[in-house]
């Protein structure tokens, strides 16, 4: 295994695109370690280096790790059964880089691997990539089209023909090229090349894309500057192409030709601040202009920035090349510029090509299509067999010896277990492979030895490496089931946690030390807190005010407005969770699919439409259609918000920031409150104040919305206000929970599992009971307060206590649930108790009491606290997405069952007790007690019987061992994951 340290010379993209392309194309598995880590700004893979390398591992059939936006770190394992010739899919003839990221630094990272892989197909392979045609400090397509390809053919290679579709800048829409490159036919070599003598310059071809006004003056102090600096070329060899260009854009492409036909091209993507047009085009050609000037007085055949991007051609070659960069004032040879040393670097690492720094390269001889490089090539084999251990030869066969000790290069690569790991792959071309007896790691003990990692006893002294690497090479034949810890199968099975998009930052952990990482984690949760926390609490307080806009018009003239009298407000009420009802499963499964933010904001925008929409309702029907639709688009919020939290915040500190958020229902009633009383003094005789209500509540969500747009990441690694490090750390921290950050593919067999778990059916009953409670106090607790003798605008404002409780019991239970061990179940049981003897107070206290029952009444908005707390215990006891979002989905459908059902027992014959209502809210708050107890058994036998079968004690949840937080990212349920331990 190649390892490949990121900040090595140059430090920059150079050293992963080469990399990357010629694992591919030789299949030898690299890591690079602290990709970008030494550039300013945003570090780490960007969006042109990731088109690239997936391209290069769908094409090579590799797995890679660490293969996302922004990661430092990248395992990339070619599959070495893979030969090339596979026809191209349609995902294969497209790259869509996504942003204004350089097609021309993509094409050079997977031109190796096209030209070399071995294709059978005669035809050209045909690639377009979407992206950018002139990007800064990248070779633009001008470029490439003019001066490398040119080059390319003139040292043997087949022709490689473009087409420009767009141009594509920094800024503004992408642009798109199509590359059709003729392959090296199978098994031929590149013979070695000598670019020198280069002859007289003959002509001179300048490429210019300006704004159309300044045609004539570019093309004007074009021939000028170059018949000044080239006075021995007459005015016919001297050619302007000009185009049309964006008004900021300007690029200026200069290429010389000499008599034996070679190419010396300069340019600049003007990248200064433009004051005055003309006066940067004036700027633009003397730059470009004096750059070819002093290209061509060094001699050489090749400029500076073609040299490098030779470099890898020379090492594949068949033999010594040469290319002379020129000579200096002092007749030295142009010393190589740090991209070329850089790029000498990598290939000698990879594939042991020497250069002699003078523009000589004894090449490797690759031969196309020959994937297996140190199996078939004797130069390659020779340079391996130095970092090999011992190689003998016993029975005909060829064996190697692999010692117990790391090399340095293994430790530079960061973990031991991918040092073993590679090092049996490493071994594929032998026949068997020699084991000593134990293998034990001297780097991490901990780790488990190469005997664990192949699946042999200790004793056993060989294995068969045809086994093995079809372990490797095909790691979709292993079953989930038959995975066992530390085996070779495990190793390979890891795979599966790149569909967890924190995964490559988890992975990036080994970079740090524990005492890094411990000193970071209370400065990435105050991060989290103070960014996170806000936006949570503000949406839940703007959300619940939604809720409350129909309880809080109700107390005017709605109803009488509207035509709802009877059960018709009933209807009205309740048809709003048969929207929530509808949308609660496809919800959660677009919130598993989606970015998670986005989707929440676009959320919050279309229902701050809809409330203020309610504004021009004029009857039953069009109250009915609005309170549908709107329940439709709020059935999201609450899996979200539950998504988020568990994306950043540890199962210990899920307890209170939940309750927190909940808490804000309190607040939320509490400004409602005062915003209906205070609109209901309104004066506007053009609006009602229920339709007053309805309309600064709605504007206020969609203020808010935007504003959550802008702020709220989708994940960790998309926190902006975290650096790369504490990204890493806000991912380590949530491995705890042994649940992963998030896979967005969903698992059938997990949603099955789901139907027959009894903690998702206890919590799904509490949901339902939940929802019958809060669906009756939520319509009606004005209507409650109102038949107790107090006026429509008291009423409202009476509820703004309700808010305060709310605000501070909530919070309560969670600092308690976060506190003590093991008390969330009990917490839920406990808090049913002050509203169950609130609703026996108002069923039994007299109604001249109405003080009393006023206060009986205000002890219903407890409710926030049980469903809270169900929520807590789901988001910390169900593992596995796709079985959470089916779970979420479930809760969330019985929940607004439950919410219809509650706003249908409160019969308007029956005011102002409304006592089949009382009774049914308290058997309600009875089964959640039921039903909290049997969850809790249940979760502790199993935590008892997980405990005894691992033979060790009582442990505690927060407490996560690697082998539970792996399997969290490898997207296991709770019941899969035997490591995974219940919070009770």
């Amino acid at each position: 295994m190649a390892c490949i340290d990121g900040t090595t010379l140059e430090g920059g993209g150079q050293l992963l695109r080469i990399s990357a392309g010629l694992s591919a194309l030789t299949a030898e598995p690299i890591r690079i370690t602290r990709i970008r880590a030494n550039r300013r700004g945003k570090r780490g893979l960007k969006r042109q280096h990731l088109s690239a390398v997936q391209w290069l591992a769908l094409a090579s059939k590799a797995i890679t790790v660490g293969a996302e936006q922004e990661s430092q770190t990248l395992d990339f394992f070619p599959r070495a059964d893979f030969d090339g010739t596979t026809k191209s899919s349609q995902k294969a003839n497209v790259i869509d880089i996504g942003s204004a990221g350089s097609i021309g630094l993509v094409f050079q990272a997977i031109l190796p691997f096209i030209l070399f892989s071995g294709r059978s197909s005669r035809k050209p392979f045909s690639i377009t990539i979407h992206g950018g045609t002139n990007v800064s400090l990248s070779p633009s397509y001008d470029y490439i089209n003019q001066v490398l390809l040119p080059t390319l053919s003139l040292i043997g290679l087949p022709p490689v023909t473009t087409k420009l579709h767009e141009r594509g800048w920094m800024r503004g829409p992408k642009g798109a090229i199509t590359f059709n490159v003729t392959s090296v036919t199978r098994g031929q070599k590149l013979k070695p090349f000598r670019l020198e003598n280069r002859g007289a310059i003959q002509s001179i071809t300048a490429t210019i894309l300006a704004p159309s006004f300044c045609q004539s003056q570019a093309e004007r102090e074009l021939r000028r500057a170059l018949g000044a600096s080239f006075p021995d070329l007459g005015e016919d060899a001297f050619t302007v192409n000009f185009e049309k260009s964006p008004q900021k854009d300007l690029y200026l492409l200069l290429v010389a030709t000499s008599t034996n036909g070679h190419k010396l091209g300069r340019d600049w993507l003007y990248n200064e601040k433009i004051t005055a047009v003309p006066a940067a085009v004036d700027k633009l050609i003397q730059r470009v202009t004096a750059e070819l000037v002093t290209e061509v007085r060094h001699g050489g055949c090749v400029d500076e920035h073609l040299r490098d991007q030779l470099v890898v051609f020379q090492a594949l070659a068949d033999g010594q090349s040469f290319v002379d960069g020129g000579t200096n004032e002092r007749l030295e040879r142009v010393a190589p510029s740090l991209h070329a040393r850089t790029a000498e670097w990598v290939v000698e690492k990879i594939l042991g090509a020497r250069f002699d720094g003078d523009g000589s390269c004894e090449g490797v001889g690759f031969a196309a299509g020959e994937r297996h490089a140190r199996k078939h090539n004797p130069k390659i084999n020779e340079l391996r067999q130095r970092k090999q251990p011992e190689v003998a030869k016993t029975s005909g066969c060829s064996q190697a010896s692999i010692f117990s000790s790391t090399t340095a290069e293994q430790k530079a690569c960061g973990t031991w277990t991918s040092g073993l790991r590679i090092s049996v792959r490493d071994a594929y071309f032998n026949d068997l492979i020699t084991l000593t007896p134990a293998c034990p790691s001297d780097f991490n003990p901990s780790l488990p030895s190469l005997h664990q990692l192949c699946g042999v006893p200790a004793g056993k002294r060989q294995i068969n490496m045809a086994e093995v690497e079809k372990k490797i090479a095909d790691p979709v034949s292993v079953p989930e089931s038959d995975v066992a810890e530390g085996s070779l199968e495990a190793a390979v099975f890891d795979q599966r946690m790149q569909e967890d998009i924190g995964a490559q930052l988890y992975l990036e952990v080994q970079q740090y030390s524990k005492e890094e990482l411990e000193a970071e984690r209370k400065k990435v949760l105050r991060k989290i807190d103070r960014v996170i926390l806000p936006i949570i609490c503000i949406t839940y307080t703007l959300q619940f005010l939604d809720k409350l806009s129909l309880n809080y018009a109700s107390a005017y003239s709605l109803k009488e407005d509207l035509g709802l009298g009877g059960q018709r407000y009933s209807w009205t009420a309740s048809i709003f969770n048969f929207g929530y009802l509808f949308w609660a499963i496809p919800s959660n499964l677009l919130i598993q699919k989606l970015p998670v933010a986005k989707y929440t904001g676009g959320m919050l925008l279309v229902w701050a439409i809809i409330l203020v929409c309610h504004v021009a309702a004029k009857n039953f029907a069009g109250m009915m259609i609005l309170r549908f639709v709107l329940g439709m688009f709020e059935a999201g919020i609450s899996p979200a918000i539950m998504n988020i939290t568990s994306m950043f915040y540890t199962r210990s500190e899920q307890p209170f920031r939940m309750c927190l958020f909940l808490a804000f229902n309190g607040m939320a009633t509490m400004v409602g409150a005062l915003l209906g009383y205070g609109l209901g003094h309104a004066t506007n005789h053009s609006l009602k104040a229920w339709q007053l209500i309805f309309l600064v509540i709605g504007v206020l969500n969609f203020a808010w919305g935007i504003i959550f747009l802008w702020l709220m990441p989708d994940s960790p690694s998309q926190a902006k206000f975290l650096t790369h490090k504490e990204k890493v750390v806000a991912v380590h921290r949530i491995a705890e929970n042994m649940m992963g950050v998030k896979n967005k593919h969903f698992n059938l067999r997990q949603a099955l599992e789901a139907t027959y778990d009894p903690k998702v059916w206890c919590l799904v009953l509490i949901g339902t009971a939940c929802g019958i409670i809060n669906g009756g106090v939520s319509n009606f607790a004005s209507s409650l307060i109102k038949g107790f003798g107090f006026s429509g605008i008291y009423a409202t404002l009476l509820q703004l206590p309700t808010g305060a409780i709310e605000f501070v019991v909530v919070p309560l239970c969670g600092i308690a649930a976060g506190y003590f061990r093991d008390v969330r179940c009990w917490l839920l049981m406990f808090i049913c108790l002050p509203p169950l003897a609130g609703l026996i107070g108002i069923r039994l206290t007299s109604l001249d009491e109405r003080w009393s029952l006023v206060g009986c009444t205000w002890l219903q908005y407890i409710v926030g606290a049980p469903v809270i707390l169900a929520w807590n215990v789901m988001t910390s006891n169900v593992a596995g997405h796709s079985k959470r979002t089916l779970t979420n989905g479930l809760w969330f459908v019985w929940y607004a069952a439950g919410n219809i059902v509650g706003a249908q027992i409160f019969f308007t014959r029956e005011a102002p007790r409304y006592s089949s209502a009382i009774i049914a809210l308290c058997v309600c708050y009875a089964a959640i007690i039921v039903l909290g107890f049997v969850m809790r058994q249940v979760m502790w036998w199993e935590n008892k019987k997980r405990d005894k079968a691992m033979g060790v004690g009582e442990r505690t949840v927060n407490g996560a061992d690697e082998a539970a937080m792996r399997e969290g990212f490898r997207d296991q349920t709770d019941l899969e994951n035997k490591h995974f331990r219940y919070c009770l």
